[in-house]
């Protein structure tokens, strides 16, 4: 669930993650916990990624899409170095920093992380550009704790695809 970008934050959201960790472990049950930190995850948003993901899994189409793709293509930077002004460059990837589209669209572009974690059967919590995954393994067993890494190695492994 992602709690970041909302019009009220949810508060809930945390809570509830507290919860499920507190619950893991009033069953005796061991909290396997992975946070990943995605570094400059504004700025490597594929743009045709992004407008697919926009028309495929959230029917955003023509004049609609049309607009996003305006908020994303025919951008450029010029980044001051030393007092010199180099030419612009155009800018490939990323959503404009700092726009009321940014945010929603860095949600739509890693919605598919929420699917691919709980095809491995492991919770998660998204806020931002940060991620945690958590799942409960038995703290008396090496096999049931092996195969929990495993789980959320094989769910890390696919999110790098």
């Amino acid at each position: 669930m992602q709690s970041v970008y909302r019009p009220k934050p949810q508060r809930r959201d945390s809570t509830a993650e507290s919860n499920d960790l507190l619950c893991i472990l009033d069953e005796r049950k061991a909290a396997i916990l992975v946070l990943l930190d995605l570094s400059a995850a504004f700025d490597t948003i594929d743009h045709t990624i992004m407008l697919t993901r926009l028309r495929d899994r959230f029917g955003i189409t023509t004049t609609c899409l049309a607009w996003f793709e305006s908020n994303l293509v025919n951008r450029s930077q010029r980044i001051q170095k030393h007092g010199k002004i180099p030419a612009e460059r155009p800018v490939v990837f990323g959503v404009p920093q700092g726009s009321v589209l940014g945010p929603l669209m860095f949600i739509c572009y890693t919605a598919p992380f929420g699917d691919i974690a709980h095809r491995h059967e492991i919770n998660v919590h998204l806020y931002a550009d940060d991620s945690q995954l958590y799942l409960a393994s038995s703290p008396h067993s090496d096999e049931d704790t092996i195969q929990a890494v495993t789980r959320i190695q094989d769910c890390v492994a696919e999110l790098q695809d």
